[in-house]
Protein backbone atom coordinates (compact mmCIF):
# COMPACT_ATOMS: atom_id res chain seq x y z
CA UNK A 1 0.00 0.00 0.00
CA UNK A 2 1.34 3.19 -0.78
CA UNK A 3 0.15 6.53 0.87
CA UNK A 4 0.24 9.61 -0.88
CA UNK A 5 -0.77 13.53 0.97
CA UNK A 6 -1.02 16.56 -0.98
CA UNK A 7 -0.33 20.03 0.11
CA UNK A 8 -2.95 22.06 -2.20
CA UNK A 9 -1.88 25.27 -2.89
CA UNK A 10 -3.76 27.46 -5.90
CA UNK A 11 -1.16 27.08 -8.52
CA UNK A 12 1.23 24.07 -7.60
CA UNK A 13 0.72 21.31 -5.19
CA UNK A 14 3.77 19.93 -3.12
CA UNK A 15 3.48 15.79 -2.79
CA UNK A 16 5.30 13.14 -0.48
CA UNK A 17 4.58 9.14 -1.09
CA UNK A 18 5.75 6.40 1.32
CA UNK A 19 4.51 3.20 1.92
CA UNK A 20 2.39 1.39 4.69
CA UNK A 21 5.88 0.28 6.43
CA UNK A 22 7.18 3.74 6.10
CA UNK A 23 9.51 3.36 3.42
CA UNK A 24 9.84 7.05 1.17
CA UNK A 25 9.36 6.25 -2.09
CA UNK A 26 9.33 9.94 -3.85
CA UNK A 27 10.78 12.65 -1.46
CA UNK A 28 8.26 15.85 -1.74
CA UNK A 29 7.98 17.16 -5.09
CA UNK A 30 5.75 19.86 -6.65
CA UNK A 31 3.53 19.29 -9.74
CA UNK A 32 1.46 22.32 -11.12
CA UNK A 33 -2.54 22.65 -10.31
CA UNK A 34 -3.21 22.06 -14.27
CA UNK A 35 -3.66 19.48 -16.90
CA UNK A 36 0.43 19.72 -17.76
CA UNK A 37 1.06 18.67 -14.14
CA UNK A 38 -1.99 16.08 -13.16
CA UNK A 39 -0.11 14.45 -16.54
CA UNK A 40 3.13 14.53 -15.04
CA UNK A 41 1.58 13.44 -11.27
CA UNK A 42 -0.55 10.59 -12.94
CA UNK A 43 2.93 9.05 -14.93
CA UNK A 44 4.12 9.09 -11.07
CA UNK A 45 0.48 7.43 -9.93
CA UNK A 46 0.94 4.82 -12.59
CA UNK A 47 4.39 4.04 -12.21
CA UNK A 48 3.09 2.73 -8.93
CA UNK A 49 1.19 -0.13 -9.85
CA UNK A 50 -2.73 -0.66 -9.16
CA UNK A 51 -4.61 2.33 -7.70
CA UNK A 52 -6.66 0.53 -5.56
CA UNK A 53 -2.84 0.09 -3.64
CA UNK A 54 -3.00 4.09 -3.41
CA UNK A 55 -4.29 5.94 -0.86
CA UNK A 56 -4.23 10.00 -1.63
CA UNK A 57 -5.12 12.58 1.06
CA UNK A 58 -5.44 16.53 0.93
CA UNK A 59 -4.58 18.84 2.90
CA UNK A 60 -7.99 20.29 2.98
CA UNK A 61 -7.81 24.28 0.93
CA UNK A 62 -11.04 25.57 -0.01
CA UNK A 63 -12.01 24.62 -4.03
CA UNK A 64 -8.50 24.55 -5.01
CA UNK A 65 -8.01 20.77 -5.09
CA UNK A 66 -11.39 20.35 -7.06
CA UNK A 67 -9.62 19.87 -10.38
CA UNK A 68 -7.36 17.36 -8.85
CA UNK A 69 -10.10 14.85 -7.14
CA UNK A 70 -12.07 14.76 -10.41
CA UNK A 71 -8.99 13.68 -12.10
CA UNK A 72 -8.47 11.03 -9.26
CA UNK A 73 -11.76 10.02 -9.16
CA UNK A 74 -12.09 9.32 -12.98
CA UNK A 75 -8.77 7.87 -12.51
CA UNK A 76 -10.03 5.35 -10.48
CA UNK A 77 -7.75 6.51 -7.32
Amino acid sequence: MYFIGVDISKYKHDCFITTEAGEVIKETFSFDNNGTGFKQFFDILSDLGDPNQIKVGFESTGHYMNNLIKHLSVKGY
